[in-house]
C-alpha cells in the first residue's frame, strides 16, 4: 500500500508503463509518435490520434521491445508491422 501511495499504480505485467512514448516507422514509410495511456480519460483533447491505451493491440505490442525492434499487431484491417525508432519510458525523462 505504501508503494502505491508513494509512486502510484505499478506497471502491469506485459504492458508498457503509462506515459511511455514511442516513435514508429510503418511498412509504408510513415512515421508516427504515440503516447501510451492507462485510462482513455487521460487522453488530452485533440490527442486521440497520437495516444494509445496500454492494453490496446499496439500498446501490448510495444511491451518488452526497444528501439530497433520490429513489432506487429492486429487491427480490423489486418496485421500491421512497424519498426520502433525510439521508446522512452516515463522514468527516463529528466
Amino acid at each position: 500500500m505504501t508503494d502505491l501511495l508513494a509512486g502510484g499504480p505499478g506497471r502491469a505485467p506485459g504492458q508498457v508503463p503509462d506515459g511511455t512514448t514511442a516513435t514508429l516507422r510503418f511498412d509504408d514509410g510513415t512515421e508516427q509518435a504515440v503516447r501510451a495511456v492507462a485510462i482513455t480519460e487521460e487522453i488530452a483533447s485533440g490527442q486521440h490520434e497520437v495516444a494509445v491505451t496500454t492494453d490496446s493491440p499496439l500498446g501490448l505490442a510495444l511491451a518488452g521491445h526497444r528501439a530497433g525492434d520490429t513489432i506487429s499487431y492486429q487491427t480490423p484491417d489486418g496485421e500491421v508491422r512497424a519498426q520502433v525508432l525510439s521508446l522512452e519510458f516515463p522514468g527516463d525523462r529528466a
